[in-house]
Parts: C-alpha cells; sequence; structure tokens
C-alpha cells in the first residue's frame, strides 16, 4: 500500500494452488493481480477504482456442462470504478459505478468457445437518511453481456430495479435489504424474454462481541453455464462465528440453494 493524504493506492497478488493426489488433471494454480486506487478528493467526493487480471478454472462439475478430461480454465481481465458525490454522514449520497471484463477459456474448446464473454456494466445508487444511521436505497442496474461466438445465443442485456434500506443503528445489529424487479432480454429470436422478482438482503447479529450471525438471502438471474440460457438461483444462509478463547474459534454454516433453468 502507498498512502498519500487521503488517498490509498495498492497492488495485491493472490494465489490459490491445489493438488490432488488420485487425479492429478484437476491439479489447479490460479493467480489475481488487482491493482486499486482509493481517492478522497473532498469531503463530499470519492472514487474507488481498480483493474485485475486472473488465471483459474472451473472445476469439474461445479458448472452445467459435460464432464472433460480436465477442467475448463480461463483468464480474465476487467477494469471497475465507483464514485460518489455526498458526504457519507450527509442527508443525501449519489453513487455511479461501471464495470468492464473481457473473459476467454483456454481449453475444452468445443464446449467452451460459447462461454467467452465481454460485459459492460452500469450502476447509479441513491441513499437517503432516514436517522442518524439508517438510509433508505434506491439501485438501478444496466449490464450487457457479448458473447465471441458467432454460433452463442446467450448474448443478453440484463436491467435490475431495487429498491430498500440499510443500516448500522446499534452495536449488534447492520445490514442492507433491497428488494425489486430484473429482466432480461436476448439478442437471439429463439430465445424466450423473462422478468423477475429479486432481492438481496445480509443482515449481522452481534448478541456478543466474540459471537456473530451472518444472514443472507437472495434471488437474482444468472447467464447460462451450459444448460437453458439463463437461470433463476434463490438461495438463504446463515453463518455462526463465535471466538471461544483468544486462539479457538468455530464456525457453523447452513445453506440452501433453489435453480430455476430457463429455456430447457
Amino acid at each position: 500500500d502507498v498512502k498519500e493524504r487521503g488517498n490509498t493506492h495498492s497492488l495485491s497478488y493472490n494465489g490459490n494452488y491445489g493438488r490432488y493426489f488420485d487425479s492429478s488433471a484437476d491439479n489447479f494454480n490460479e493467480h489475481e493481480l488487482i491493482a486499486r486506487s482509493l481517492n478522497q478528493f473532498s469531503a463530499r467526493a470519492d472514487l474507488d477504482a481498480s483493474a485485475y487480471y486472473l488465471i483459474k478454472q472451473d472445476g469439474r462439475g461445479s458448472v452445467n456442462r459435460p464432464f472433460s478430461a480436465e477442467p475448463d480454465r480461463w483468464r480474465a481481465m476487467g477494469a471497475q470504478a465507483m464514485f460518489g458525490y455526498g458526504a457519507r454522514s450527509a442527508p443525501g449520497r449519489l453513487e455511479f459505478d461501471l464495470a468492464l471484463t473481457d473473459k476467454h477459456y483456454q481449453n475444452n474448446r468445443g464446449v467452451t468457445e460459447f462461454f467467452d464473454v465481454a460485459t459492460v456494466g452500469l450502476g447509479g445508487k441513491f441513499y437517503y437518511r432516514l436517522a442518524p444511521r439508517t438510509r433508505a436505497v434506491g439501485e438501478i442496474r444496466f449490464t450487457q453481456y457479448d458473447y465471441k461466438s458467432s454460433r452463442s445465443t446467450f448474448d443478453n442485456t440484463e436491467i435490475r430495479y431495487l429498491a430498500g434500506v440499510t443500516w448500522d443503528a446499534t452495536a449488534a445489529t447492520s445490514g442492507t435489504i433491497k428488494a425489486g424487479w430484473m429482466t432480461k432480454n436476448f439478442n437471439s429470436s429463439g430465445s424466450v424474454d423473462f422478468s423477475a422478482p429479486t432481492v438481496d438482503a445480509s443482515v449481522r447479529w452481534s448478541p456478543r462481541s466474540y459471537s456473530v450471525f451472518d444472514f443472507v438471502a437472495q434471488r437474482s438471474a444468472m447467464d447460462s453455464t451450459g444448460t437453458g440460457v439463463a437461470s433463476v438461483n434463490t438461495s438463504l444462509g446463515a453463518l455462526w462465528t463465535h471466538r471461544w478463547k483468544e486462539f479457538i474459534s468455530t464456525r457453523a454454516l447452513f445453506s440452501h440453494l433453489n435453480t430455476d433453468f430457463r429455456g430447457v
């Protein structure tokens, strides 16, 4: 990290290396290189920008595609930026963000060529203070998915409309709950457009400083990974983290996922 006044610039690398004793084809070396810049131009204006390069893979069986002799390996690069106007304690605050990604698979091209994709995402949020530590939030998000294969039928435009509330009112509870509507409109005449409710909620309850419960509920659409043209995922999760002693802690997780495939 390099810090100057209210700005912080950083460069980070994350490596994830896996070896299988009985399945060497599934061995992996995953890499993330991320450059980030946090800028506080004034009490009202700030910018959070980053660029990244990824080398990763889809483990066999982790996506809805036929099994192959080895995992589907891919590389991606991208950049994103969020500009905020309005002090975080002000009655109102605006945030605008832009995200660009480019993803390309390296092997198993008979199948994976259909999933090379470039995306452009635009979003805007408005926060309005309801109480000293509680704010209403409205959000609109637009994402364009451009698949590179001329034979792909997955090209689509996604729009989400969300409204909700975010709070950090007490030491014991904090969270964000947003709900709304989303649409996916496909470029191919053979793919059926659809719309559906969407939810994004996360709540943290800390009855003790050493015992924390996190609850998550989400409902959102996801582009196809091999079955149908898209899917709507509904998920619920709860995580309990408890620190018994300074050097001993436990985590207990419950999660449930339901996937509704569209176009199949």
